[in-house]
Order: structure tokens, then sequence, then C-alpha cells
């Protein structure tokens, strides 16, 4: 296959992933089309780039969004436990215990104690619970491996390739 055809078809190939990556894929007359229409592959992987360039921006954008809509739920939750607090400390200086309103029953009630750990390290023995955590140490294994020791439940991958993309 010439070095032309090989890049019509990774082209083809390129705009058929693309496609389907797509909320309504393309079909194949659609994509035949499209590949003749670029000039080569490079176009092709130019229109890719853009369009991963923008599905990254589209994530980051929706991550951040979803970051403040957090940290206001966050805030308006801080919020209503403090209104929640003051209106406690009203009823308790009132001597009120039970309260109806149109809007809720509220009743002010004694908490069950609990415990408040002051220092983890002084508590006895008998009251600590050890956990015994099993964790891989892939670095030591990759070591091992590539030195040539066998390594039962571990292999080596062939490695693959990866693509660094630059953007100015």
């Amino acid at each position: 296959m010439s070095s032309l055809r090989n890049e019509a078809a990774a082209a083809r190939q390129l705009l058929q992933e693309l496609a389907a990556a797509q909320a309504e894929p393309l079909d194949d007359e659609t994509v035949d089309i499209a590949v003749e229409g670029e000039t080569g592959l490079k176009e092709a992987i130019s229109r890719a780039v853009m369009q991963m360039r923008l599905a990254y921006s589209e994530a980051d954008s929706c991550a951040d969004l979803a970051n403040k809509i957090i940290s206001r739920s966050q805030r308006h939750a801080r919020r209503a436990q403090r209104i929640k607090d003051s209106i406690a400390m009203a009823m308790s200086f009132a001597g009120v215990e039970k309260l109806a309103l149109p809007e809720a029953t509220l009743t002010l009630s004694e908490r069950k104690r609990g415990v408040v750990i002051a220092d983890g390290s002084a508590i006895p023995d008998s009251f600590v619970k050890t956990e015994t955590v099993r964790k891989i140490e892939k670095a030591a294994i990759l070591k091992a491996l590539t030195a040539g020791e066998t390594v039962p439940g571990a292999t080596l991958d062939n490695g693959g390739q990866t693509l660094t993309i630059r953007t100015k």
C-alpha cells in the first residue's frame, strides 16, 4: 500500500473514530465525503486535536462549575446549621422545650453523651481495632521484573505507545 493510501486509510479511520465519539455518529457515506474533503492525514489529525482540546475545555468547565456548586452547597449547609444552632440557643435560653409552628414543630432535647478522643495514642489496646492493609508496591515489582527476577502473579506489559500533545 502506498504512503498516500496509508494516509488516506488512517485519515478515514480517525474520522470514523471522531464520528463515533460524537452524540450522533456519522454514517459511512458522510465519513467518505469528509475523507475526500480532507487534503490529508495532517488535516484530519489537526481537526481531531481541535476537537480534543474543545472536549478538554468543556470537561474543565464542567469540573469548575461542579466545584463552585459544591462550595455553594457547603456554604448553605453551614448557614442552615448556624440558624439551627441559634434557634436551639434561643429556645434553651427561654426555657422552651417544644414549639409548634405552622412551618414546623421544634423539640429541644438532650443528646446522648458521646466520646471525645483527646489523645488516640493513650487509648488502651483493648479499645483499638488494628487493621492490616496489603498494598502492592508496583514500583518494586517493576524494578525486580526489569532486573530479570520472577515475581509470581506479575509480568511486564508490552509498554505500548503514548501520544504527547503540546499546545501553545
